[in-house]
């Protein structure tokens, strides 16, 4: 009986040995797996602080572009408006200049067009016959 009590008690002190090494093991694992959380966390916070930061740096630079190019905009609106503003002052002056000579500017734009139409007319006309020699030199002769 003594030895079986010796066997059992010797029995349990290997469960409670081997039960402590897994108790340490786990522990272990679980620190270790709390300290990686840990570090994920910190790693998290910091590239959303810096995501955060790239943000807010794109987003005011952004704006300032904007700004910048409206008034860009701005200038070369009112620009436009002083260049076309003159130039209608000087088309007038040369107007009345041209009527005071017995000139009419209108007889003189009319001319221009009819004279512009007359070359791509031209134009054309050449592109057709160029494509017809080519068409021609194209068809083996029969």
């Amino acid at each position: 009986e003594n030895h079986f009590l010796h066997s059992m008690l010797s029995d349990k002190e290997h469960q409670t040995s081997s039960a402590q090494h897994e108790n340490t093991v786990l522990s272990r694992l679980v620190k270790e797996g709390e300290r990686r959380v840990g570090q994920v966390r910190e790693e998290a916070s910091l590239l959303s602080d810096t995501l955060k930061a790239s943000l807010q740096s794109l987003s005011g630079e952004m704006k300032k572009q904007v700004a910048r190019l409206r008034e860009e905009r701005e200038m070369l609106t009112s620009s436009l408006r002083t260049a076309l503003d003159r130039a209608a002052l000087e088309n007038t002056a040369l107007r009345s200049q041209l009527a005071a000579c017995g000139v009419s500017v209108d007889s003189i734009l009319q001319g221009v067009v009819e004279k512009m139409m007359e070359e791509e007319k031209q134009r054309e006309e050449a592109k057709q016959k160029e494509l017809l020699r080519q068409q021609g030199a194209a068809t083996p002769n029969e």
